[in-house]
């Protein structure tokens, strides 16, 4: 597994392209999908981006300050 300091980027990375998804998905299927069929997608988007941000604050803590932690969450978040 590779260190610590280079998973954590990756995976607020990764978190930030899951959202992305699910923002864009909610909006491109607004008018063809139902209320419920949408949130659920959502959600199985949703849940391993929240797992993976909760995750990589966690183990990134330990390693980074809190200044970094919120650059790295910041610059993730604008792919």
């Amino acid at each position: 597994m590779p260190p610590v300091a280079i998973t954590v980027p990756l995976m607020l990375v990764l978190s930030s392209v899951l959202m992305a998804f699910a923002w864009i998905g909610h909006l491109k299927y607004e008018h063809s999908w139902s209320f419920w069929t949408a949130m659920i997608v959502s959600w199985l988007i949703v849940l391993p981006e929240y797992l993976l941000n909760v995750s990589a604050t966690r183990m990134g803590s330990d390693v980074y300050s809190g200044a970094q932690m919120a650059s790295f969450n910041m610059a993730s978040g604008v792919l």
